[in-house]
């Protein structure tokens, strides 16, 4: 038994280690790309902030021109920080005006949370100062002021070794305990700042369910994914925490976030080597973000990336100097002997070029000789092909109907000759019976339509696909037998090839000018277009010779 446990708990620990296997060579190829179009998003996301921008005159009252610079600053918030701080001081304007005091506040924590973002810690105090004991502010804004507070600590506490700006209570946990009082549990941000500030693994859990219904790419993901690698870095699981940062600084770049730390933190690490020219667009990256954001600590971490590549740059070109000096020794030689051996082989080599290109220019030509009549070939084949059903169908056609002719007139001279010989004999009364028993003029019109059915249909097979698909769905046809019509589809086929008026089509079918409109308006009722135009409709079918 003892054993059994110990099979199972090793195969269960072979499955985890199976489970989390990455390919860090596949997650640096997918950043590499996305930092290559990084321009196009930031271009994207500067002309979504526009179209906003162009909405701000038409927005007159206090009320309206606050709700569209506060969208413009959580718009800014992570892409451009002096913009962001423009328009949260044009909000506190708005507020004022408005008489709005829970919003003027909203805009002070705005104003504070996005001077940490630029790394002024020092004006950042002096807003606390301003905004006052976070306790006295309305609940909704407590949790804003509190992920301010967090952030400042998060960043002063990595720059400041002797924390002169921080609060009193200056340890991690103090201050986690101070202000995660304010955030709710079930909110991501409180998971983000317990893993980031605690670097505890055991919110890991939570961080996988989050990421799992949070929309990627977003910033959202970004931080949950940067936390996530946090949790391997503090159990010294390098790949793995190298494979959530690459995964976050996907998503902060694919979102224009300028503000992220994620790939300044990739950059430094040792799984990007110092002199490759990934390092390299990396690095400025940083820089262009920095630039922007002008933070201390980003600032120092992005000059010591750069001294880094740099001094590894130095180093590859000393090794690569003395590898040169050798072979250009060695290309002198080299040289010498390929000038020799080009001049002799020079008018050899023109000759041939002259003749391979005279040999090209008459493949090609025969080539294209040969592919014109393999193609006018095939094209004879199947026109002989359809050229031969075609006319095998009219022959079919034309014997048909000339011996049901033939048939007819036969019929009809003997039926004529018996009559004649009945009244020949005096037998008036029995010739008068044989001519009002007529009945076989009815087996030659249904050998008429029978004929005509089967040469219209041989000629229009998709008739009854096309006449079906204007009627609804419960009223569609089906054929009686294979090549035979029924009465209301042999009337709308010779609708369709021309003969529309009910007159011309009763007199073509031997049928009652009432019972062809009976027939017609019967079937307009079925139809799934307007009824007007249904008469059209089908007349229109083989009009355009494409169809």
């Amino acid at each position: 038994m003892r054993n059994a446990l110990f099979l199972f708990l090793a195969l269960f620990a072979f499955g985890c280690m199976s489970a989390t296997t990455i390919n860090l060579n596949e997650d640096f190829n997918r950043l590499d790309s996305v930092v290559a179009k990084r321009n196009i998003f930031i271009t994207q996301k500067q002309h979504d902030l526009d179209v906003i921008k162009e909405k701000l005159p038409a927005f007159t009252s206090p009320a309206e021109r606050y709700t569209l610079c506060k969208r413009l600053f959580d718009e800014y918030s992570k892409f451009n920080p002096d913009s962001a701080h423009h328009y949260t001081l044009l909000a506190q304007q708005a507020a004022r005006k408005a008489g709005m005091n829970d919003e003027y506040m909203q805009s002070l924590i705005d104003e504070a949370l996005i001077t940490v973002f630029q790394g002024d810690y020092y004006e950042a105090q002096q807003l606390f100062e301003k905004i006052g004991d976070i306790d006295r502010l309305p609940a909704h804004l407590r949790h804003k002021l509190a992920v301010t507070y967090l952030e400042f600590f998060m960043r002063v506490s990595t720059m400041f070794t002797d924390k002169p700006l921080l609060h009193r209570s200056s340890t991690a946990r103090e201050m986690w305990l101070k202000y995660s009082r304010y955030l709710s549990p079930n909110d991501w941000l409180y998971t983000f700042y317990e893993t980031t500030i605690l670097k505890t693994t055991a919110t890991r859990r939570r961080l996988q369910q989050l990421l799992r219904t949070t929309q990627q790419p977003s910033i959202q993901a970004a931080m949950l994914l940067y936390a996530l690698g946090v949790t391997y870095n503090v159990e010294h699981k390098d790949s793995l925490y190298c494979h959530y940062l690459v995964l976050s600084a996907i998503n902060d770049i694919s979102c224009a976030n300028r503000e992220a730390q994620s790939l300044v933190v990739i950059a430094n690490s040792k799984f990007v080597t110092c002199d490759s020219r990934r390092a390299f667009n990396y690095v400025m990256a940083c820089t262009e973000n920095a630039s922007y954001y002008k933070d201390w600590g980003r600032s120092l971490n992005v000059i010591g990336a750069h001294a880094t590549i740099t001094k590894a740059f130095e180093q590859k070109l000393e090794r690569e100097q003395t590898v040169m000096v050798a072979i250009i020794a060695l290309l002198v030689v080299l040289l010498v002997v390929i000038v020799l051996l080009l001049r002799s082989m020079s008018h050899k080599r023109h000759c041939l070029a002259a003749m391979l290109v005279r040999q090209k220019q008459d493949s090609e030509q025969l080539k294209k000789m040969i592919e014109q009549e393999s193609s006018m070939q095939k094209q004879l084949k199947e026109s002989n092909r359809n050229l031969q059903d075609e006319i095998a169908r009219r022959n079919s056609s034309f014997i048909n109907v000339y011996q049901l002719v033939t048939r007819f007139i036969a019929d009809v001279q003997n039926y004529r000759k018996q009559v004649f010989n009945l009244i020949t004999a005096g037998k008036t009364a029995k010739a008068r019976r044989e001519l009002s028993t007529m009945s076989w003029d009815d087996t030659y019109l249904h050998e008429f339509y029978r004929n005509f059915d089967k040469a219209f249909l041989e000629s229009h097979p998709d008739f009854l696909q096309r006449f079906n698909s204007l009627l609804k769905p419960e009223f569609r046809y089906q054929l009686p037998d294979e090549g035979t019509l029924t009465p209301e589809l042999r009337i709308y086929a010779l609708v369709s090839i021309g003969i529309v008026d009910s007159i011309s089509i009763a007199e073509f079918l031997q049928y009652s000018t009432q019972t062809i409109y009976n027939y017609r308006l019967k079937v307009r009722h079925k139809a799934c277009i307007p009824e007007k135009n249904f008469a059209a409709t089908v007349a229109a079918f083989y009009s355009d010779k494409k169809d």
